[in-house]
């Protein structure tokens, strides 16, 4: 079963905006069952950034770095973060996005069990 969460607003309920940075956890266990994929989506025109190098990251990319305990960091923002840019989408400064977060989940005996994402402003 594949489920698509949509989130257009951070953790603090602010909107997604693409002149701050923002980072998203994909749960070592939530990696562990199956395909995940994050994808950033131009509020406006409801289709995929197009002015940027990339607009997804999932776990069919090889160069997507794991954490040490099998979770992975996927940050959002305008520009690359210090440590290491695998992990990163770009977002258009000015703008708001929104972001879909598609995982391939067995069928759940109890739906409230599922996973959420939450997006986190880093700066």
């Amino acid at each position: 079963m594949t489920c698509c969460v949509w989130c257009f607003r951070d953790a603090a309920g602010r909107s997604l905006d693409g002149s701050a940075s923002y980072k998203l956890t994909i749960p070592a266990r939530q990696r562990a069952r199956r395909r995940w994929s994050v994808a950033v989506y131009d509020r406006s025109t409801r289709s995929l950034l197009s002015d940027v190098v990339r607009a997804t990251r999932s776990s069919e990319c090889t160069d997507v770095i794991e954490n040490v305990d099998g979770s992975v960091d996927v940050e959002l923002g305008p520009q690359p973060p210090d440590n290491d840019a695998s992990n990163w989408i770009p977002t258009v400064p000015g703008e708001q996005f929104g972001v879909c977060v598609r995982v391939d989940e067995p069928p759940l005996q109890d739906p409230a069990a599922m996973w959420l994402p939450e997006i986190k402003r880093i700066a």
